[in-house]
């Protein structure tokens, strides 16, 4: 699977591919890169089949490169120190969201769930979350292991947080 990791920090890049190389799955980089500008570039001339993808880059987010790549058809893992912005993530068709410092069986498990998830599939799941969300922000997206569920705020009673 040809893999493109976009971040902006250099120690950040090599302690990923170096846990990438440790779980010992069939990933290969083909590039990485600091900023949208240069990962648009890398992304149209490699065609990755998957993006581990940084939100904050040195010249924008991450939700800019995604716009300016939509023609592409490639699976995103979100790496990132910020959760507030894993709703968006998964509203712009991330097959998964870890936090740093990645931890190794996350890993592993998120690359499972892009193996097992067909593009056709995941693009499928944009567009109806899309169609969720174009003007109704009374929908909340969760993310299960291996796909999406959709509640509706009106019909939400009670909610409890396990971990």
């Amino acid at each position: 699977m040809k893999t493109l990791i976009v971040e902006d920090k250099a120690y950040i890049r090599k302690g990923l591919l170096a846990l990438i190389e440790s779980v010992e799955a069939n990933v290969q980089v083909v590039g990485e890169c600091e900023s949208v500008k240069e990962a648009v570039i890398v992304a149209n001339a490699c065609n990755p089949d998957l993006i581990f993808l940084d939100i904050n880059l040195l010249d924008g987010t991450a939700f800019d490169f995604l716009e300016q790549t939509e023609s592409l058809a490639f699976k995103v893992i979100f790496i990132t120190a910020y959760e507030e912005y894993a709703l968006k993530a998964l509203k712009a068709g991330a097959v998964d969201y870890l936090m740093k410092p990645v931890d190794k069986e996350e890993l592993k498990l998120a690359l499972q769930k892009v193996t097992a998830l067909p593009i056709a599939e995941q693009r499928q799941n944009i567009n109806a979350t899309k169609a969720v969300w174009k003007n109704d922000a009374s929908k909340l997206i969760l993310s299960l292991h291996d796909s999406f569920q959709v509640i509706d705020l009106n019909e939400l009673l009670y909610c409890e947080s396990d971990k």
